[in-house]
């Protein structure tokens, strides 16, 4: 019986999630006590949602892989029919300008966020039968476009431009770890270039975010302002942090601070050395682990499952990092397993059950 890395998995998930559980609550309780007169709401949802995932993970962990691929395309016409779903007059929820919800009873979920795990499944199930002839244009390239379009295509009118590129950059690093050729991936991304420069010209906000990527302190108090504020959040914690509870954009300054800026709160609070190094050690570590099982997984289906998986959520977690320090203009991506969501953490928990099913499918667990 081969050892496998599923103990060591849960330990860098269950630090990762205990480290947003802290943080949300040190983000978000002076926000819920001012708006909701309960300095615990966003605690307690969080805490729901960790539950939530732990059951996800035990139940996705006992999928066997051959079950996960016959659900392949079942999972993604149920995904697609949720994402119309959202267009429904009474049924979508809409925040902020975008249609992105559904609602259920007191909660609300984002189809996007389950779009991530979809394609992941459906293009493992496709271009490992199609294995042989991979390389073909019309049978390893076209087709798998095509089974992707529609995800995007969706995920673009609600509007969300940057989980819509996110979709785009999981499926083309799949095809890629499939086999496709890189011609025909390279193709696809001179056309895709154009229509994305349309997009984010057609948009004002998406202008003023690139805007301030390229220089925030133009406008600092309008486009500039939540870049510049996270940035504040970065230098003042320093090699070492303010302590915890101690940070300050957390005060009304920097908007979305317990969700896409998380990692703003963790510098300032814990600092670089305590903070935002382990964090990206983690991630590392995760990343180490899923590559090592998408090399030595017992078929191509379930190599091309963990490649997946890994690349959804480290690439994420890139993205998140990179928004966070300026780096990359704002996309509105969480960080895996810290920013606070219900959607995103219960995704992210169920494909982390899934990558340890695969590395129990390799050492002959059930």
């Amino acid at each position: 019986m081969r050892r496998t890395h599923e103990p060591l998995t849960y330990a860098v998930v269950a630090v990762l999630v205990g480290i947003g559980v802290v943080m949300v609550f040190s983000s978000s309780a002076i926000l819920a006590e001012e708006q909701l007169g309960d300095q615990f709401f966003y605690l307690k949802k969080q805490v729901l949602f960790v539950l939530l995932g732990v059951l996800a993970v035990l139940v996705a962990r006992r999928v066997p892989a051959s079950a996960l691929r016959k659900l392949a395309y079942p999972l993604a016409i149920f995904n697609l029919i949720l994402l119309i779903a959202i267009f429904v007059p009474g049924v979508g929820k809409r925040a902020g300008g975008a249609l992105r919800w559904l609602r259920v009873g007191p909660f609300s979920f984002q189809p996007s966020e389950l779009a991530k795990l979809s394609i992941i499944v459906l293009l493992a199930a496709s271009l490992a039968r199609k294995e042989d002839r991979v390389r073909e244009f019309k049978i390893g390239f076209l087709p798998h476009i095509i089974m992707v379009a529609p995800f995007i295509l969706l995920t673009l009118a609600q509007p969300d431009l940057g989980t819509a590129l996110f979709l785009v950059l999981t499926a083309g690093f799949m095809m890629y770890f499939g086999g496709v050729r890189l011609a025909h991936l390279a193709s696809a991304v001179l056309l895709a270039v154009p229509c994305v420069a349309f997009e984010v010209m057609k948009d004002p906000n998406r202008m003023k975010r690139l805007l301030a990527f390229a220089d925030p302190f133009k406008d600092p108090s309008g486009y500039g302002y939540q870049i510049i504020h996270s940035w504040y959040g970065f230098a003042s914690g320093g090699l070492y942090g303010r302590g915890l509870a101690a940070g300050t954009q957390k005060l009304f300054f920097l908007p979305e601070i317990h969700t896409d800026f998380i990692m703003s709160l963790v510098a300032e609070e814990l600092g670089f050395v305590f903070g935002v190094v382990p964090v990206i050690l983690l991630f590392l570590v995760l990343m180490y682990i899923g590559l090592s099982t998408a090399m030595n997984g017992p078929d191509r289906f379930t190599r091309l499952l963990a490649a997946g998986i890994t690349a959804s959520l480290t690439l994420q977690a890139l993205i998140n990092l990179g928004v966070a320090s300026g780096a990359l203009p704002t996309k509105g991506l969480p960080l895996p397993f810290v920013s606070y969501g219900g959607s995103s953490l219960l995704v992210s928990m169920t494909m982390v059950g899934v990558l340890a099913g695969v590395m129990r499918t390799r050492k002959g667990g059930p």
